[in-house]
């Protein structure tokens, strides 16, 4: 404006045109720089917006494990109750067998286990009885060798 008034054109159109003109470019530049910013500042933000979205479900995750604590103390407590309603099916019973073992004089219980008898089998025998005579006579006996002997003890332990 100072300038428009030095050279006497202060009030005219193309002065009022210049004012005009220096206001608007300094509206758009500042326009333009909120508009930078703005969008600047969006780019940021869109880099958090995983965590963001996260955070979403977090309430409901939450949720989630009170109620899976609430069934898990509901399990326990059935658990508790099938508990209970089997050892009184059972304590007369138990009752009885303590009473019986001191009755009869066997305290505590017995436990009776099965061992099975293993028996060496027919081959096993015959090879048994090869290698016992065969180590008896040495390479000079009438059989020739040592095969012939243990054939011969073989045959023999299967007797």
């Amino acid at each position: 404006m100072s300038g428009l008034a030095q050279r006497g054109r202060l009030g005219s159109g193309l002065g009022s045109q210049a004012v005009a003109q220096t206001v608007g470019d300094i509206a758009a530049e500042m326009s333009y720089q909120d508009y930078l910013n703005e969008r600047t500042r969006q780019q940021q933000a869109l880099q958090f917006a995983p965590t963001y979205a996260q955070a979403d479900y977090y309430d409901i995750s939450q949720l989630g494990q009170v109620g899976a604590a609430r069934e898990a103390q509901a399990q326990k407590e059935i658990q508790d109750a099938m508990n209970r309603y089997q050892y009184e099916q059972t304590a007369p019973r138990q009752e009885l067998a303590t009473f019986l073992s001191n009755v009869y004089g066997f305290p505590g219980q017995q436990q009776t286990t099965v061992a099975p008898l293993y028996e060496p089998s027919t081959g096993q025998k015959f090879l048994g009885g090869m290698s016992a005579l065969a180590s008896l006579y040495p390479e000079s006996t009438p059989f020739g060798d040592r095969l012939g002997g243990s054939l011969l003890g073989g045959v023999l332990a299967n007797l």
